[in-house]
């Protein structure tokens, strides 16, 4: 995050959702006094962390303060097929559910979508038949095509990935560890080159998009107004998030000993910010926001 105005300096840290998850998992989400977060194996870590991309155009996303020993940053991929396959299911869900919404909204014309290959190939498949004159279709209809959508992907990774993993093993020993150096999950190549077109005409209609446009801009101005009102006035935090930062320091919290300045320069405390902005509901940020900067007699 860049400075978001002459109060804040720049701030040289990221924030990734994947990378966030592995936080809460091992920072924030507590079930004992004993350690902070909630003791999970290797595998679910690293499977959390590997479910979407650990780079972007800068190199590998900044979390200072996470175990990352042996998550093989450099792999994109899991290194177990639970992770492979979390993956995967992460990329059909987000791509059948932004089909979904995007016909349920009017921002992608239903003809039209029936006109994209895979989805024409998965009505094929399938024997799904809507009325040539019908341009909004009942939502059953509509509900049947993502439903089969969903299967007809999940059908070809499985097939193509037994497969894969088939020729895996023949040609390693796999008898002690069942550590994957090579992905095994994937979609086939045909269908793999039907996905990404289809996503490149829903980014087209839906990601730039006029609607979408608007609520990104409106999303990025109040979560950098809610980061601006914690960063410059720590104790507008809550106890919650502040006796976890405390905690993570290894002190004992007293707001009266709050020094805010010495708050400004840890990173820690920034991560704590963004952590507790993380965390929040759409409607629980605007109301956040209402709380912080609005007087209460409007």
């Amino acid at each position: 995050m860049e400075g978001i105005d002459n109060e804040i300096p720049p701030i040289k840290q990221n924030f990734k959702h994947n990378f966030q998850s592995l936080r809460v998992a091992d920072k924030l989400e507590t079930r004992c006094t004993d350690y902070l977060g909630i003791n999970l194996t290797f595998a679910t870590r690293e499977g959390i962390l590997k479910h979407t991309k650990v780079k972007n155009e800068d190199g590998y996303y900044q979390y200072l303060d996470l175990d990352l020993t042996d998550m093989h940053l450099e792999l994109p991929f899991s290194i177990t097929l639970e992770g492979q396959v979390v993956a995967i299911a992460d990329e059909i869900a987000q791509c059948t559910h932004d089909l979904e919404d995007g016909v349920r909204s009017g921002v992608i014309n239903f003809k039209a979508l029936r006109d994209q290959s895979l989805v024409s190939r998965c009505m094929e498949a399938y024997q799904i038949r809507v009325d040539k004159g019908t341009i909004a279709p009942a939502y059953e209809t509509r509900s049947l095509i993502i439903k089969n959508l969903v299967g007809y992907l999940i059908y070809d990774v499985c097939k193509q990935s037994e497969k894969n993993i088939s020729q895996y093993l023949k040609e390693r020993d796999m008898q002690n560890e069942m550590v994957f150096e090579e992905q095994c999950v994937f979609f086939s190549d045909s269908i793999e080159q039907l996905v990404k077109q289809l996503k490149k005409w829903m980014d087209d209609r839906i990601i730039y998009s006029e609607e979408v446009s608007i609520s990104d801009s409106k999303a990025q101005y109040l979560i950098k107004q809610l980061f601006k009102a914690f960063y410059v006035h720590p104790k507008q935090l809550p106890d919650y998030m502040l006796e976890k930062y405390f905690k993570l320091k290894g002190r004992s919290f007293n707001r009266a000993e709050m020094n805010d300045e010495e708050l400004k320069k840890d990173a820690m405390f920034i991560r704590m910010v963004a952590d507790h902005i993380g965390g929040m509901t759409d409607q629980f940020a605007s109301r956040t926001y209402k709380k912080l900067y609005f007087p209460d007699y409007i």
